[in-house]
Parts: C-alpha cells; sequence; structure tokens
C-alpha cells in the first residue's frame, strides 16, 4: 500500500507494464504453440500434445486454449535441457488425473485431478508419452478403460447427464440456478437422442468446425460442434445422431430459441 499517489502511479505503471510483457509472451507461445498443435489435428484427434522453449509460467493458459481450440485433452511442455515440464487441461469429461496415470512409466512425476494436472518428464521420452496419452484419452472417450469396480470411466461424467425430452422456453431461467459451475460443481451434459439437422455448416479458419442447426420438441437449436467437420458430409446425407452437450444461453441475432456446445456425436441408436 502506499499513501503517496506519485508512488502509487509509480507501482501501477509497473504492474502494467510487467502485465503487458506477460501478455506479449503468452500470444507468442501461443501462436506457436497453435501452428503445432493443428498439423497434428488435420485429422480428428483423441488428444494433443507439443512442446518448445517456452516461459513455464503461462503453458497451464496456452493448454486451456488449445484444448478448447481442438475440443480435446490437451498437454502443452515447456523444454529444459534433459527433462520437459508443463500442463494438461481436459476437455469432453476425459479424466486427466486417470489418463496421466496410465503414462506414469514415461514420467518423472505428475499430479492434477480429473479437468487439470501438471507433469515432468525426460526430454527422450516425449514421444512415447505423447502416444500413450492420446491412446488413453481414446480408451476413455470409447468406454473402454475401467475402473476396478467394473464401471466405465464415462460414467464418473454419465452419472451427471440428463436426456432432455423438452426443452421448455423458460429452462434457461431455471438452468441458471445451478451455477456457478466448476470442480465440485460440474457443468451437467446433456443428451439428446434422435436429432435430425436441417442445416450442417463447415467453418474456422482451416474448417475444422461445425455449426448445427435443428428443432428439438419445437426448440429451435443452435449446435457448435468444434473439431468435428468430419460429421458434416454424414449429417448433410441425412443422418440421424445422438448429441453430448453443455447448455449454452441464446445468441440474439441467431434465429434460434437456445444454444448447445457440442461435445461428442454418434450415429442414433
Amino acid at each position: 500500500d502506499s499513501d503517496d499517489p506519485e508512488q502509487a502511479r509509480h507501482i501501477a505503471g509497473q504492474l502494467e507494464a510487467v502485465n503487458s510483457e506477460r501478455q506479449q509472451v503468452t500470444a507468442k507461445i501461443l501462436e506457436e504453440a497453435l501452428a503445432q498443435s493443428r498439423q497434428q489435428s488435420a485429422d480428428p484427434q483423441c488428444a494433443v500434445t507439443v512442446w518448445g522453449p517456452w516461459h513455464p509460467g503461462v503453458v497451464g493458459i496456452v493448454a486451456a486454449k488449445l484444448a478448447e481450440e481442438h475440443n480435446c485433452p490437451t498437454v502443452v511442455l515447456c523444454e529444459a535441457g534433459d527433462t520437459m515440464k508443463g500442463s494438461v487441461r481436459s476437455a469432453r469429461g476425459v479424466n486427466i488425473h486417470r489418463a496421466l496415470e496410465q503414462c506414469q512409466e514415461y514420467l518423472l512425476r505428475f499430479g492434477g485431478h480429473a479437468a487439470a494436472g501438471g507433469l515432468a518428464l525426460e526430454t527422450a521420452k516425449v514421444g512415447l508419452f505423447a502416444e500413450r496419452f492420446a491412446q488413453t484419452v481414446c480408451d476413455q472417450l470409447q468406454g473402454k478403460d475401467r475402473l476396478e469396480d467394473g464401471a466405465a470411466t464415462d460414467d464418473i461424467v454419465l452419472s451427471r447427464q440428463y436426456t432432455v425430452d423438452v426443452l421448455r422456453e423458460d429452462f434457461m431461467e431455471h438452468y441458471g440456478l445451478l451455477e456457478p459451475f466448476g470442480c465440485s460443481n460440474p457443468e451437467p451434459v446433456f443428451v439428446l437422442d434422435g436429432v435430425r439437422p436441417s442445416t450442417a455448416r463447415i467453418f474456422g479458419r482451416m474448417r475444422q468446425h461445425l455449426n448445427l442447426y435443428f428443432a428439438w420438441h419445437s426448440v429451435i437449436v443452435d449446435g457448435v460442434a468444434f473439431n468435428m467437420a468430419h460429421w458434416g458430409p454424414i449429417i448433410t446425407d441425412g443422418a440421424v445422431v445422438r448429441l453430448r452437450c453443455t447448455i449454452r444461453p441464446r445468441i440474439p441475432g441467431k434465429g434460434s430459441d437456445l444454444t448447445v456446445h457440442i461435445l461428442d456425436i454418434n450415429t442414433s441408436n
């Protein structure tokens, strides 16, 4: 604290300069990491692992942005000679701590929880780790990863899912009472089965994302599926699909009653 206005302005200026420098460093690393990750995600991926001579203080932020960009768990590692350390962020309900547990033979140490984690490993093992991590994530997403009691790892997420029969006009008003969402209050994941989209539009700089419009019990829904453009031709051909999604407030001017963030798409039974 300072009672001297001049000193306070000086301190504020220093803080602003430090913050500006940090933002520039983050933007540069994000640009490099995005370029590297997009090379990996030319085809649909279960997970992305990138690394470089980056500042360790911002890899968590970069990992979160990449996980959102590609809609898959992402590892961002900073090189430090013979070792690497970094951060992991989840997507699509993948349990990060369990995935890292299944990769520990390649790790020096790791920690975290279901949504995020940290790790360190020998530089020589990064390729083996990336391959194993992607496989463990794929196994979780496909329901092959089983816990000791016989329940699928996905059950952790599915136990909080609700099949939506009717989305009423006042749905968002009631839904807002559940917020805020976080680790101790996970955002509910909804299942919409028997969906026949009327429009499927591919978008994004690399044309990797998908935008769907469909009617669900008289409710017009606008859905966004990141990194799922490969579903576009299938849906355009008249496929009926099953969606796992989270709910978002309606975006004004979009012509829809509800917006959903699509986590997974499968053909409907």
